[in-house]
């Protein structure tokens, strides 16, 4: 089986060839009603592999805490995933799904390339954005200048990877907690981040026919994943059904679930293992009701990534790659005070080329012959590269420099801070007071960990001071968080606690009040906050009166309103290094629900339930009671309402 063909090499010879399409992978998970209380927390602090960044699209009718835990769960593949770029995710909520028994759908796109080295499979359009970001970012001798500049090609990059719908019939099926806590609901984060892991690559579309006892094949080129599996079982239909139905799959680096007879959408899907680990969670055919997870570490992700989906080499060891990105140390960088850091002196790095680095920060001017091709490959990549022209320009490469840059929601870099030094960096290492760094962009622009921090990069720069034009420079990067203020939160109204399923209110320590009607509001943006508090504006009221909310983490809080009166609320957040104060919305008068008195004979006396405030005058209850066996037998009377749901005469 040749596995091995650099992917890269495949998307260069893309100059040469018309992409004809995508060919689209389909996964739909099933519901799991079983519950099975299962915990896994993130641990206190969590080394950061990369600079990966997550953008997501959202479409439909998303309440705000179900995409608060959904950008809760991109944040902690963004700790794992092995190297920087942006994955690109469309996010959908569609009542189309009503009726189906499916929690949600994933998407992912492989090409379906013309040209003689994508015969034994078709790459993921995620692969090959690795591959080329790789080239780039570490600037390797193939050059990411030789792609062409055709439009399909291009649209690999620039495009999401991957499509994930969720059924918003099973909107209240889900616990959109951002903390672990089981209940007889389905963890959101734990969903979306399976959902996440298919839409990388976890994913094939091999079928079977049971009655025949058949694997069936797609038509369509294999991805190399579902290319790894059909070597496994083999490529003839009946052999292929015998192998995967034997209980498990041993691939090579993931034992998969083979169950007889073979379960179309779940067999070879799911990994089986006798470790107990978050991501066999999320990945097993256990993930139901009650499972919550939050750590994914412990898995060599580069490793699966490179030898299951083609994703180039990550982090390399030999002198063809041009940076070193060892994750980060477990230190943070403060709010205030100074930042003081130098690379272990140990540590391994790698080097290029003089003159290859001076092509990649060259004018175009400089590299006229290849201006079309490169322009048209820079305005993708650029923006996730280093920040060499930031260390000095076309000069950086005569002084050993550190360049200190944040991330943007969109994964690109700030350079916040250069700093050149004559001597030796381990002897002088990085040194800024982090009051002097100069933000570019508004606070809120900037990407967040599941901390709260904003993500920071340091690139050491190392130049050659060797005459010899094949001299080479070298490169290190580390990653680390920033404590910061807390992000700008966003709320919004979800839904009615009517009289039928009344909660304790939060802003009022009463009972239940049918003048009043508990609300819940979504809330995004929380991680890193450690207080709220509600601002709330009845009617008229130009004072709000405030109160905290303590469980906020569950991803929504519950405001008691008047039925009557128009409301505004506004929520503040805090940390120890400072607020914010979210939007504000305005709920409408929400008025008395279309209930109708109910009456019951018990005993010598009638229950009346279902009364509503609008029914009282003036704080009473007429009645009148008739004998239907005797109509002159009535009773009539008034009663003094004191607002409990049931009256007893």
């Amino acid at each position: 089986m040749k596995r091995y063909v650099l992917l890269i090499c495949t998307v260069l010879t893309l100059l040469s060839y018309k992409a004809s399409g995508y060919r689209t992978i389909l996964t739909e998970n099933e519901t799991n009603e079983t519950f099975n209380a299962f915990i896994a927390d993130l641990p206190d602090y969590r080394t950061i592999a990369s600079g990966s960044k997550i953008v997501v699209e959202y479409e439909g009718e998303w309440p705000e805490e179900m995409k608060g835990a959904f950008e809760y769960a991109a944040k902690i593949w963004e700790e794992n995933l092995p190297m920087t770029l942006p994955i690109r995710i469309r996010a959908v909520l569609d009542g189309k799904m009503i009726g189906r028994n499916t929690t949600s759908t994933v998407t992912n796109k492989a090409t379906d390339v013309i040209g003689r080295l994508t015969e034994e499979y078709s790459p993921l359009t995620s692969a090959i954005k690795a591959a080329c970001f790789q080239d780039y970012h570490h600037i390797k001798n193939s050059g990411y200048y030789r792609f062409s500049s055709d439009p399909d090609v291009m649209e690999f990059l620039v495009s999401e990877d991957m499509t994930i719908t969720y059924n918003s019939a099973m909107l209240s099926e889900f616990s959109f907690n951002l903390d672990a806590v089981p209940e007889n609901k389905y963890d959101f984060v734990s969903l979306a981040l399976r959902d996440i892991a298919l839409g990388l690559g976890f994913g094939h579309s091999i079928s079977a026919v049971n009655s025949e006892q058949r694997i069936e094949y797609s038509e369509s080129k294999p991805t190399l994943y579902e290319s790894i599996i059909m070597d496994v079982i083999g490529r003839d239909p009946y052999e292929a059904y015998k192998n995967a139905t034997r209980g498990t799959l041993n691939i090579g680096y993931l034992t998969l679930y083979a169950p007889d007879p073979f379960q179309n959408g779940i067999s070879l899907r799911y990994i089986v293992s006798s470790v107990e680990s978050g991501f066999n969670k999320i990945m097993s055919p256990d993930l139901c009701k009650g499972v919550a997870v939050r750590d994914i570490s412990g898995v060599n992700y580069e490793l699966l990534f490179r030898n299951l989906f083609d994703w180039d080499w990550l982090v390399w060891t030999g002198t063809t790659n041009s940076v070193n990105e060892d994750g980060n140390t477990e230190e943070s960088l403060p709010y205030k005070g100074a930042f003081n850091y130098s690379f272990d002196s140990e540590d391994s790095f790698n080097e290029i080329k003089k003159e290859e680095a001076r092509r990649y920060i060259l004018s175009l001017d400089e590299e006229a012959d290849k201006s079309t091709v490169y322009t048209s490959i820079e305005s993708v990549c650029k923006p996730y590269g280093l920040d060499l022209e930031f260390a000095g320009g076309n000069n950086w490469f005569g002084v050993p420099h550190y360049v200190l840059s944040a991330q943007l929601k969109d994964g690109t870099w700030d350079a916040l801070y250069s700093q050149a030094t004559y001597g030796s960096f381990e002897q002088e290492g990085f040194y800024v007071d982090m009051s002097s760094l100069e933000h570019h962009f508004d606070e809120n622009e900037y990407a967040r960990s599941t901390s709260g921090g904003l993500k920071y990069r340091l690139v050491e720069i190392t130049p050659s001071f060797n005459p010899n034009p094949n001299a080479r420079e070298s490169f290190r990067v580390k990653y680390f968080t920033r404590d910061f203020t807390p992000q700008t939160p966003v709320i919004r109204y979800s839904q009615i606690h009517e009289p039928s399923s009344p909660v304790k209110s939060q802003s009022y320590n009463t009972d239940y009040d049918d003048y009043y009607v508990d609300v819940e509001i979504g809330i995004s943006g929380l991680e890193g906050v450690k207080r709220i508090m509600v601002d709330q504006y009845d009617g008229d009221d130009t004072m709000g009166f405030f109160y905290d909310v303590y469980d906020f983490r569950k991803g929504y809080f519950v405001a008691n309103l008047d039925r009557e009166l128009s409301t505004k609320l506004r929520i503040f957040v805090y940390n120890d290094n400072g607020s914010r104060i979210s939007n504000t919305i305005t709920i409408p008068p929400i008025g008395w629900p279309d209930l109708e008195p109910s009456f019951s004979y018990k005993k010598d006396a009638v229950k009346i339930e279902r009364i509503s405030s609008h029914l009282i005058d003036k704080g009473y209850i007429t009645y009148e009671i008739n004998n239907i066996v005797n109509m002159s037998d009535a009773g009539q009377g008034t009663l003094q309402s004191d607002r409990n749901r049931s009256i007893f005469h």
